[in-house]
């Protein structure tokens, strides 16, 4: 087994964790949000209406530049390496 899998029991009772999603979304940057278009609509009108509800992070630092090695670094909690591949193909 990996060295940072760890086994945890299911909560139960008063202490229940809150479900967490990571949304990943490829090319998207702060510059996007609350910004209207030429016709003075939203440009992403849903992702502004969830600002109400989730947590934002304003300082935000990507771990990686490239697509597979953020999904790794994000998912795992492991810092890619510099040289060469973290993995190859992904089954979903």
């Amino acid at each position: 087994m990996y060295p940072l899998i760890q086994k945890h029991g299911i909560d139960s009772g008063p202490n229940i964790r809150p479900d967490i999603y990571l949304v990943f979304i490829e090319s998207f940057n702060a510059m996007s949000v609350s910004v209207k278009g030429p016709d003075n609509k939203l440009v992403i009108p849903y992702f502004n209406k969830l600002l109400k509800k989730v947590l934002v992070l304003k300082n935000y630092y990507s771990n990686s530049i490239q697509t597979c090695k953020g999904h790794f670094a994000a998912l795992s909690s492991v810092i890619p390496s510099i040289e060469g591949k973290v993995f190859l193909d992904i089954q979903i």
